[in-house]
């Protein structure tokens, strides 16, 4: 079955995440550094070549989770509510590299990277991706 839904796969799967992330540094689990370095360091490696359930069969499949996965669902941050995190960063207008302030600050030359590393990388997978993997 396929469907319309608000905010279409990808961003769903993503807001997830930030919400996650947002919840691990609020409640003093890691700094933002380090959620993102382990965000990279883990996430990074396998989700430029596939996605989560791809990701699922080369790791074993159901039976490698069900173990560890279960007892951490319950502790997952479920709230339908906006974080306060991002509801006060919105009052102070952090908008990240906008105008130079979000969970990080960014210099002019800073934000000339972070746009020119993006597009750069962004076009390496997708190039990598077109030359090496079938498109599912």
């Amino acid at each position: 079955m396929e469907k319309d839904v608000p905010a279409f796969i990808v961003n769903r799967i993503a807001y997830a995440m930030y919400r996650e992330a947002i919840h691990l540094l609020e409640t003093g689990v890691a700094d933002v550094e380090t959620i993102d370095r382990s965000c990279r360091n883990a996430i990074g490696l396998w989700a430029s070549m596939c996605g989560p359930f791809r990701w699922i069969d080369l790791c074993g499949g159901p039976t490698s989770f069900a173990g560890s996965v279960t007892p951490v669902l319950p502790t997952l941050a479920g709230s339908g509510e906006l974080p306060e995190m991002l509801k006060r960063a919105k009052g102070e207008e952090r908008y990240g590299i906008k105008n130079g302030r979000g969970f990080y600050e960014y210099s002019d030359e800073d934000i000339q990277y972070w746009n020119e590393m993006l597009r750069e990388q962004s076009w390496a997978i997708r190039e990598m991706l077109d030359q090496n993997f079938p498109i599912d």
